[in-house]
């Protein structure tokens, strides 16, 4: 039956063709970032090296830029071909023990997957929703809003690449398709930085860079994370009413997904036993402690990662796994990485090439200048597009926090603006741009395990950036026009 539906939707596919064809002439994800490290490589022998004093903030901890101290240097370094291969080396080294996070995730959650529960509870739900109507798009609704609280809460972002097997089976099931799955989860997650409330990873940072009250101006972030999240979700229930209404209308309609489980028909049922209903147990458990360690005790990679081996590990004795099958969905689950293992350290080449190139600081320089020009209620706006901008070649929060924020304090002080609003147009630039730029490897790991090609990626997520950048700088404006504080 399977087969026969790939025919079909083949079929389909044909009557759009010509634009598939104009989408798939994007690159392949690991060729598209290594075109950005070559980009990278030109620019320094194009852009002359400067650099900004950089000091250490007492009370944070953190490197900042000291503003106002920029300076050309007098020799240039422009990178050689023998740099532009080390980088690729120096990022995947520089991902070393987030590349162990998910080698161990990617196995812990083979071994659950392999128990059948998964496969159980969607085949539920699947029943369930086809005897409620309009109860398929609660599902991904709640579980849009489930992961972008966890990105505005505690910051999570490549965690959300565990669960896209999963999520990819559901939404196959459910007759949506892989565009929705990482919709829900990796653009939910990462649209939480810029609608971020308690992030550690970019507001606390900033409004520590800023001198403001820990957690200040929280009730204006959670007003503006539902109204940012309650449109995120009106586009992606959007586009999947539309897929499930014709399944040609997918982006990917031509594309195999016949390795991702679903409970399509009757006879692929798989009862929910105890040790499944377990087994379940154990992974919810899992997720339950991420998401309390991230928050609480601010739990790292290894013992997040802990958390889900546990759970694999429950699972091997409550289902009597034999070891040399749990060892066999183990290696299976962790190769399943590889590719955006390599993706996440690939794109890291770009901003390292740039740094040890000294054109970092100038490209900063250079973006932050024409601001002091312009009139206040544009100038942050104007903020918003820097970060924005700024975002693309410095796609980590925590870093982008310390390089850009002591420019834009003393500029918003020198304009009497709010610092706070400052650092509500530091996380708006910060969060949205990363559901579509190449540069942020999480957002193109995601793609390769969803087996999304990038251009057709683009052609979904792109109207959905310009939407959100549109309502961050009006939500900036009002920020500044209620004299968002407390200063």
């Amino acid at each position: 039956m399977e087969n026969n539906e790939l025919i079909n939707d083949d079929c389909n596919c044909r009557r759009r063709s010509g634009f598939q064809r104009l989408l798939d002439k994007t690159p392949h994800p690991i060729a598209l970032v290594t075109i950005f490290g070559v980009l990278g490589l030109i620019l320094t022998w194009i852009i002359p090296a400067g650099k900004f004093e950089r000091a250490i903030n007492p009370e944070t901890n953190v490197e900042m830029v000291v503003a106002g101290s920029f300076q050309y240097l007098e020799k240039s370094h422009p990178q050689t071909v023998l740099d532009f291969l080390f980088s690729f080396w120096n990022g995947m080294i520089a991902s070393n023990s987030f590349t162990v996070y998910l080698l161990m995730i990617g196995g812990a959650m083979s071994i659950i997957t392999s128990t059948g529960a998964i496969d159980a509870i969607v085949y539920k739900a699947n029943g369930f929703a086809r005897k409620r109507a309009g109860f398929n798009y609660i599902i991904i609704g709640v579980l849009a809003a489930f992961f972008g609280f966890c990105g505005s809460t505690f910051g999570m972002s490549g965690e959300t690449l565990i669960f896209l097997p999963i999520l990819v089976a559901l939404c196959k099931t459910l007759k949506f398709d892989a565009v929705v799955a990482v919709a829900i989860s990796t653009v939910m997650a990462n649209l939480g930085y810029a609608c971020a409330t308690t992030n550690a990873f970019n507001l606390v940072i900033a409004q520590g860079i800023a001198g403001l009250p820990f957690m200040s101006g929280i009730e204006f972030r959670i007003c503006w994370a539902i109204f940012s999240f309650s449109v995120t979700i009106a586009y992606i229930l959007r586009y999947a009413k539309k897929v499930q209404k014709d399944s040609s209308q997918s982006l990917v309609c031509d594309v195999d997904y016949s390795e991702f489980s679903s409970m399509e028909s009757e006879s692929s049922h798989i009862k929910l036993t105890i040790p499944r209903l377990l087994s379940l147990l154990s992974l919810l458990a899992a997720i339950v402690g991420v998401v309390y360690g991230a928050i609480v005790y601010q739990f790292g990679f290894k013992q997040l990662s802990t958390l889900f081996l546990a759970a694999a590990f429950f699972c091997i004795l409550i289902n009597r796994m034999s070891l040399n099958k749990a060892a066999e969905d183990f290696a299976k689950g962790a190769a399943t990485m590889v590719v955006p293992l390599l993706l996440l350290g690939f794109a890291r080449s770009f901003l390292l090439i740039m740094q040890d190139g000294m054109i970092m600081d100038t490209i900063i320089n250079f973006l932050a200048q024409p601001m002091s020009l312009l009139p206040k209620t544009i100038t942050v706006g104007a903020m918003v597009l820097f970060q924005g901008i700024l975002n693309i070649f410095i796609p980590a929060a925590s870093g982008q926090a310390a390089i850009s924020m002591p420019i834009m304090i003393p500029l918003a002080d020198l304009l009497d603006i709010n610092r706070q609003v400052a650092v509500f147009a530091f996380q708006i630039g910060d969060g949205v741009g990363n559901i579509v730029i190449p540069t942020f490897g999480t957002i193109m790991a995601a793609l390769a395990i969803a087996k999304i090609p990038y251009g057709r990626w683009f052609a979904f997520a792109m109207p959905l950036v310009v939407i959100q950048y549109c309502l961050g700088i009006g939500a900036t404006m009002i920020a500044h026009a209620i004299n968002y504080g407390p200063f």
